[in-house]
Formats: structure tokens, C-alpha cells, sequence
């Protein structure tokens, strides 16, 4: 829910008792942290907090700071009492409501949507009244009750973040590093390498959800007969690594797909159309009710088998791999809302689907978990957990050849290294090098050793020393 009520709770629909909840917060003065309660939808975050990090994984939380929904505490007070509430600062109100001049209550909504009205902002960023309430509510989310930061999230994503000034970033990274150096902070970012420098320069963000990388593997894995080639990637690949430095490089949220964009799996169902860093075009070319010829169509198996092979390179490449829930049990679907389907779950049974997205009719589609592709998730993280040099490494091509589309890379971490092979054509290829001759280097899948590589098509091979 982007139109939030409050940022120091979770919404109360969320939770075991709305409607005690609801009771509970309206005790409360926004205002006064003393007053601030724990609603049951709140420790319901906690307990979830708990059981994260019992798992060894950490918990982030989405931050919207630069708008509310209508319904928010401050926006109710300042829709009923205008100019004397003590929230008329907080909003970008462009006219007052006013009998005697005939004015109406106008503000500004983002992106002209009225139910998100935008948070005030003068040329320090955010003002000074949701500026530090923004600020209480993080602390309050990072050590809880007071009890510490091990009961608390790890980091932040940001959506929005452009739409925030830098210097309300930099003061929230310090206040955030203050009470948790290790937290991680990572920004919704759509824009090119020179306009996503600023946020990178180790006083705003550690990373932010890296479209970048996005669109450089869409157009040489997605693509067809429009793809890069295989030394247009690299050369790409290496433009973006050394943009930020290869410290940022490690932190940057690879992504492929998120819920603002049509699902990896239905992206490979579709090559040759719209260039996915071409964004907007890109945005609605890929919605089924602005395109009746988009492929909103569970995958065949060959383009699964493509799937895979980019899901390989997100994992073995430099970087932190993210992944949209539920690409995992083999989701398609087409962009905005088609990519925003309920979870499939492997212990329900489902109805085959038989509508797009637009309500046109098609042949029925099995819908099911896919245990094949979830195990091969799970086989190259398991990689990357058992291998320093695939998380933390450096990144060396070995070789690019444009011909058979081979692609081989080095990662290296100290004494460990990793030779990564990635066959994007349709043909089996051959790999030979230098560094295999030693017979050292094992399949990192089969264990066997390896002193000459073959590839199938559309198909990876990894090897370890």
C-alpha cells in the first residue's frame, strides 16, 4: 500500500484485530513519540522480524517519503481545519478553502493522483514537521521499544527516491548509520548512470534496485534478432561497474522484473519488441491492455530454459541479485497488474487460467508451482552461499565471441576463483582456456574436473578452484 496511513504503524488490515487497533492508534498524538502504542498488526511485524532473523536472512522495509495517502492522520487534520492545523505546513497546498474568496482546498498530488498528496519540501528537502516525524518512525522500525537493533529491520528501500532532494537523503542516511552502521539502504532509481551517480557517492545510498543492469541483460539475453552482442554486453557490463566503483558494484540490486514491470517469465515470451531501458514506451507496451498482441501466456519450455540462463547470470554475476516474488514457482504475467498476481503456492491447487489481463479468452494455461525451476533457484544460491568469490569477488572476462555468442567470465576471491561459461545461442559451443589446463578447476555442479568446457545451448557451466 503506497497511500500510507501512518509510517510508525503497519496498516491494521494487515493485522489479527483492525478494529482494536484502530481504537489503540486513535489514542495516540502523532506528535508525541511518548504516546506512540504497538497495535497487534505492529508486533505481528516484530514476531515476523524475529522469525527472519532466527533464519539468518535480514528484513528491510519499502519507505514512501514522499507522499500519503489521503487518509493519513495529518492530511485528515489539515483537510478538516486548513490553516489552523498544526499540520498545515507538511503538504504542498497550492490554495486554502475559503467561502469569502471563493477558493476551494487544492494541493499537490504526486503525479497529479490526489489520494497521494506529496510531502512539503523547501531546499533542504522534506520540511521540518514530517521531516523529523519521518525520522521517528525509522528509529522506531530499527531498535524497537528501545530493546536494541537485533529486534529491528536491517535497512530501507526507498521508493520515490527522485522524487526527494538529496539533502533530506543525506541527513536520513546519518540518522539511520547512527543508530545502525550496518543497516543497508537502497533507493528506486529509473534513470541513467549520470543522473544516478549522486545518490551513490557514499553519503545517500549504499546501492539502489539497479534498472541499469536490467536493461543491459534484457537486450542481450531477451532479445532476438535485435539483441547486443556478446562484446556490446560486456562493454556495457564494464561501463556500469566502473560508474560507481566495484565496492557499490557489490552492494547494486540486480533486478530483472519488480512490480513495475511485465515478469522476467513473460518478458522472455516476448523478444523483439520495446528495448526495456526505453522506459516508458517500454512500460506500456508491455501492459496487455495497451498491447492485444502481448504474450501474456504461461512459458514454453524453451523460454523457461532462457529464463534460467538469465536467472544463472543475476547469481554468478558481480552484485546483489534480487528477485519479485513468486518468479521463483514460475509466475508469468504481463506488466501492471498482470505482474502482481496472489503468490502460487506449492501446497494449493489452482484453476487453469483462461483470461488476460484486458479479459480477452484464451486456451487454458496449468497453473502450479514449478518445483524444477524453484530447485534451480535454490541450486545457484546455494552456490553463491558456498563461495566467497561469487558474492564478494572481482570480475574478469575471459572471453567474448560474438560468432557462437560465448561468453566466460572470472570471478576471484584470494585463493578461490570461479570460471563462469554462458552459452546465449540455440547451438552447443566449446570452451578452451588457459587457466583450465591446469586441472584444477571442477564443474561446480557435477564436481568432475574439467580441462575443456562444452556448453549446451542456451545453458551455463560453472567451474570452481
Amino acid at each position: 500500500k503506497y497511500d500510507a496511513l501512518t509510517y510508525h504503524h503497519v496498516d491494521p488490515t494487515f493485522g489479527p484485530d483492525p478494529e482494536g487497533d484502530k481504537k489503540l492508534i486513535a489514542t495516540e498524538n502523532p506528535l508525541d513519540t511518548a504516546t506512540w502504542v504497538w497495535t497487534q498488526a505492529d508486533l505481528l511485524a516484530l514476531k515476523l522480524i524475529e522469525e527472519v532473523h532466527k533464519r539468518k536472512m535480514y528484513i528491510i522495509f519499502d519507505g514512501v517519503f514522499n507522499h500519503l495517502g489521503v487518509k493519513n492522520f495529518a492530511f485528515q487534520d489539515v483537510e478538516k481545519n486548513q490553516q489552523a492545523s498544526p499540520y498545515k505546513d507538511w503538504f504542498m497546498v497550492e490554495s486554502w478553502r475559503d467561502s469569502a474568496k471563493g477558493t476551494t482546498f487544492k494541493y499537490k498530488g504526486w503525479f497529479g493522483v490526489k489520494t497521494l498528496p506529496e510531502l512539503k519540501e523547501d531546499s533542504t528537502g522534506i520540511v521540518a514537521g514530517p521531516k523529523q516525524y519521518i525520522f521517528n518512525a525509522t528509529r522506531r522500525w530499527m531498535n524497537p521499544m528501545n530493546k536494541g537493533t537485533a529486534y529491528g529491520i536491517d535497512g530501507w528501500r526507498l521508493d520515490v527516491a527522485y522524487n526527494v532532494a538529496h539533502p533530506f537523503w543525506k541527513d536520513w542516511r546519518k540518522w539511520v548509520k547512527s543508530i545502525n552502521p550496518q543497516a543497508y539502504l537502497t533507493a528506486e532509481l529509473v534513470d541513467p548512470i549520470e543522473k544516478t551517480r549522486p545518490y551513490l557517492l557514499g553519503d545517500e545510498f549504499d546501492a539502489t534496485m539497479n534498472y541499469n543492469f536490467a536493461f543491459l541483460v534484457h537486450d542481450f539475453f531477451v532479445q532476438d534478432s535485435t539483441a547486443s552482442s556478446v562484446t556490446q554486453f560486456d562493454a556495457g557490463l564494464k561501463s556500469l561497474r566502473e560508474a560507481f566503483g566495484e565496492g557499490v558494484a557489490l552492494n547494486m540490486q540486480n533486478l530483472m522484473n519488480s512490480h513495475d514491470a511485465t515478469r522476467l517469465a513473460s518478458a522472455v515470451a516476448n523478444p523483439d519488441g520495446k528495448k526495456f531501458g526505453d522506459w516508458g514506451a517500454y512500460f506500456n507496451w508491455s501492459q496487455k491492455s495497451n498491447n492485444r498482441s502481448y504474450n501474456a501466456r504461461k512459458p514454453t519450455a524453451e523460454q523457461r530454459q532462457k529464463q534460467k540462463l538469465i536467472i544463472a547470470f543475476q547469481m554468478l554475476y558481480l552484485g546483489s541479485p534480487m528477485f519479485f516474488y513468486g518468479d521463483e514457482a514460475g509466475m508469468w504475467g504481463a506488466n501492471d497488474p498482470d505482474c502482481r498476481k496472489p503468490m502460487v503456492w506449492p501446497e494449493m491447487a489452482y484453476s487453469a487460467e483462461t483470461f488476460n489481463p484486458n479479459q480477452t479468452t484464451h486456451d487454458p494455461d496449468e497453473v502450479a508451482f514449478d518445483h524444477n525451476l524453484f530447485n534451480w533457484y535454490k541450486t545457484f544460491i546455494g552456490l553463491r552461499q558456498q563461495s566467497k568469490a561469487i558474492r564478494l569477488g572481482t570480475f574478469t572476462t575471459l572471453r567474448t565471441d560474438d560468432a557462437s555468442k560465448l561468453y566466460a567470465f572470472l570471478r576471484s576471491y584470494g585463493k578461490e576463483e570461479v570460471v563462469v561459461v554462458v552459452n546465449r545461442s540455440n547451438k552447443p559451443v566449446s570452451f578452451t582456456h588457459p587457466l583450465l589446463a591446469s586441472k584444477a578447476y571442477t564443474n561446480a555442479l557435477t564436481k568432475g574436473v574439467v580441462t575443456k568446457v562444452e556448453v549446451k545451448p542456451m545453458d551455463v557451466v560453472v567451474l570452481r578452484k
